[in-house]
């Protein structure tokens, strides 16, 4: 009962109670006058509960608000999927590092398989392990629970250059509330750019070039051999950058980096992320920020725009996320009252165009008249 007293003076102490009822076990419901400050006094009473094995939810609308007070319960049972999948991406990418030696070995033999090899998976790796540091960083700042990341193998010629398809991130436990869902979704994708672009800059900077030039129908497997993806608006951005500090390659030749072909990958990956689709990050900001009828329209706007892209390197990627698509969108959060600011709306229109930039331009309008 010292308990329940305790635990009616802190809610009472942040908040306007107009009714209050005791449930089972201890559990208290209030009625709550819902106000400006409500959500940031509904954030401290989260960080003063969780300590003392409680969790506060607050449902209902700005007119009706209910605040519960419940123990906290453990989710239980763990999965081995997440790490089969990630076993599976991990084997992946050592396939398409080995598919890599194979054209080093006839355009840059001077480069040893084993750089190869270990500058490709590590630098994909890299990327990889940034966008998840990015998502439980913000998590653990914020006391929330971090999501389950589902790592994505990619397949030869069926997902094109791509040897992954990123990260799936799955909320098993409810966050505090819809803006966290959406900052925690953002800063997973924008640590593996920040770390994508570090590692393009550097391998340009240490590439070689080719010991001989590149003919037509010289190339087998070229849809794996990411040097001669068509570059993107932020890798135009960094060449012009560093223009001034590599030697220009004779025409016909090209620049080879295990780094740069990494990078491409992680630029393309980024795209991905920022997808506004069901379970990718960009899905959960649209979810967070706009709602589920809206996610489930831009999630096929996003199938149709792949498909319109380019034929037929995202048709694969199209239709991972027409699968995805029939799950049902959800991401739990305790105060489901609270919206997320104007402010971080403009902030995903932002995030949309980044996006947008570091997708390879597609060879249909690469091929467009200009006059």
């Amino acid at each position: 009962m010292s308990e329940t007293n305790e635990t009616d003076s802190i809610v009472r102490s942040g908040f306007t109670v107009r009714d209050a009822f005791l449930l089972p076990d201890g559990e208290m419901e209030y009625k709550v006058a819902y106000g400006p400050d409500t959500k940031s006094k509904f954030e401290a009473l989260h960080r003063t509960l969780a300590p003392r094995g409680l969790v506060p939810q607050l449902t209902g609308t700005r007119e009706d608000a209910t605040l519960v007070v419940r123990r906290t319960h453990e989710v239980g049972g763990s999965s081995r999927i997440p790490v089969l999948a990630l076993l599976l991406t991990v084997t992946s990418i050592a396939v398409f590092s080995l598919l890599e030696t194979a054209i080093y070995q006839q355009f840059a033999p001077q480069v040893p398989p084993y750089i190869v090899i270990v500058g490709y998976s590590a630098s994909i790796l890299a990327i990889l392990g940034a966008h998840e540091l990015g998502h439980r960083y913000l998590a653990r700042k914020r006391g929330n629970a971090t999501s389950v990341p589902f790592f994505i193998p990619g397949i030869p010629d069926l997902t094109a250059f791509l040897p992954t398809l990123g990260v799936l991130s799955v909320h098993r436990k409810p966050l505090v509330n819809k803006e966290d869902l959406f900052d925690g979704s953002l800063a997973g994708p924008l640590a593996a750019f920040a770390v994508t672009v570090v590692l393009y800059a550097v391998g340009e900077v240490t590439s070689v070039v080719s010991s001989s030039p590149l003919l037509s129908g010289q190339l087998p497997g070229s849809n794996i051999y990411v040097s001669q993806i068509n570059p993107s608006v932020v890798q135009f951005a960094i060449d012009s950058l560093l223009a001034a500090f590599l030697t220009q390659a004779p025409s016909g030749f090209f620049r080879l980096s295990p780094m740069m072909d990494a990078a491409t990958v992680g630029f393309m990956l980024t795209f991905l992320s920022m997808m506004p689709a069901v379970l990718l990050d960009g899905g959960y900001m649209v979810l967070s920020a706009f709602g589920g009828r809206a996610l489930r329209a831009c999630t096929y706007l996003s199938i149709f725009a792949l498909v319109a892209l380019d034929t037929p390197n995202y048709w694969a990627i199209a239709i991972f996320i027409l699968i995805l698509a029939g799950r049902q969108p959800s991401a739990p959060v305790l105060d489901e009252i609270s919206e997320v600011p104007r402010q971080k709306k403009l902030v995903f229109l932002a995030a949309l165009i980044l996006g947008f930039l570091c997708l390879p331009m597609p060879q249909n309008l690469l091929s467009l008249p200009l006059g």
